[in-house]
């Protein structure tokens, strides 16, 4: 469960291993973060 209070223009993703928490116009800059976490072999998270 995720529960927010008193938050706008976020984007939510919640997966068994992962929690992601960023603001919606940042959300492409998403493909950063699977370029670094393949990068240092965290593979697993993707």
């Amino acid at each position: 469960m995720v529960v927010t209070i008193g938050v706008a223009d976020l984007v939510i993703i919640d997966t068994d291993d992962v929690l992601l928490i960023c603001r919606r116009d940042q959300s492409e800059d998403v493909r950063q973060i699977v370029n670094i976490l393949k990068e240092r072999g965290h593979d697993t998270y993707l």
